[in-house]
């Protein structure tokens, strides 16, 4: 095989990888810290430490402040259920993750809490979107963070949010 050869190759693989991404979304990796009693599953406590954007390149930080990386970690959670604003709200309201939120750090001046409001979610989308196109065009993926984060009309006025991406939980000591 010459050179040439292995340069197709090689095109045809990166072709096929952004094919697969646009398919089925990026892989995501969310690291949880402060994981107490050796569970095997996310659990109430924790803290939403980061998101990134995993490639063969490499692993891209998805740059979000607490509340995004919490809003962003329930909707990779409920994934398989597109919910409205009102719905996602209700949603983060009711969550024992999201309301015992880094409670497992000792800290208790609740710096790690958020309260969410309906309106404020529809700004949080589009912040999230805003952070994942960044990490994607890092990743040199041609995907804008609305492929990722989507939107689906529906019959009415009403607009439902869901995570279209892969998604692993890492938990860190």
């Amino acid at each position: 095989m010459n050179n040439r050869d292995l340069l197709m190759d090689e095109v045809d693989v990166i072709l096929a990888e952004l094919v697969s991404y646009r398919a089925r979304g990026p892989h995501l990796r969310i690291r949880h810290r402060f994981q107490r009693g050796g569970m095997e599953y996310c659990g109430p406590g924790e803290e939403v430490q980061s998101c990134s954007v995993i490639v063969r390149a490499g692993e891209f930080l998805v740059r979000l402040p607490v509340a995004l990386r919490l809003v962003t970690d329930y909707l990779a959670r409920h994934q398989h259920q597109p919910q409205s604003a009102r719905q996602i709200h209700l949603g983060l309201r009711t969550d024992n993750f999201c309301l015992k939120h880094g409670d497992n750090t000792g800290d208790r001046s609740r710096c790690l809490k958020r309260k969410f409001s309906t309106s404020g979610l529809k700004e949080y989308v589009k912040r999230i979107r805003k952070a994942l196109t960044l990490a994607l065009q890092e990743a040199g993926l041609g995907i804008q963070g609305s492929e990722v984060l989507v939107s689906e009309k529906t019959v009415g006025n009403e607009v439902l949010y869901s995570l279209k991406a892969t998604v692993e939980w890492q938990h860190v000591k």
